[in-house]
């Protein structure tokens, strides 16, 4: 089933009125990955923040290699391993913030998911997003509840094609 076309205009949680969302996205490439699905990461984002009725955010998405994102969660987290995405608030009072995301390790947990490196890129940048939005996964039931609603958006989105 092909990907429904979505605007930048989204249904709100109670899907009565569509919201106007308005996303400010930066994506950075300095990793191996030949291709970054910019638009799509686009739409994602754009849902997700009509979903939780924020008109606006800025997100800076940077894509990494493992060791560098390696470095950047041993210097700002304190652990010693890559990682698939590291989120920084800029600004606490709106949806303003960093994400950076292991290129490598993206593709990795592709495949052991049965997903593309695209569906998976668009997966952690909802992650970050959510993050920002205020979303937790320091315990397994935060990254439960986290993980259902990245599928949430995803649904949204792509229908269950996406899933994993």
């Amino acid at each position: 089933m092909p990907a429904p076309t979505i605007a930048s205009t989204s249904r709100t949680r109670n899907n009565s009125k569509p919201q106007s969302v308005t996303l400010t996205l930066e994506c950075n490439n300095s990793s191996s990955l030949q291709r970054i699905p910019r638009q799509r990461i686009q739409r994602a984002l754009e849902l997700c923040l009509a979903y939780h009725k924020r008109a606006e955010g800025t997100v800076s998405i940077v894509f990494l290699d493992d060791t560098a994102m390696r470095r950047l969660n041993k210097k700002f987290l304190g652990h010693d391993y890559t990682t698939d995405v590291i989120t920084f608030a800029l600004d606490e009072d709106t949806v303003d913030g960093e994400l950076y995301i292991g290129a490598q390790t993206a593709k990795r947990q592709a495949g052991e998911y049965g997903v593309s490196t695209e569906n998976e890129i668009v997966r952690l940048a909802i992650h970050g997003l959510l993050h920002l939005l205020g979303f937790d996964d320091a315990t397994p039931a935060l990254r439960q509840r986290m993980h259902e609603e990245e599928n949430r958006i995803l649904t949204m989105l792509y229908g269950n094609n996406a899933l994993h």
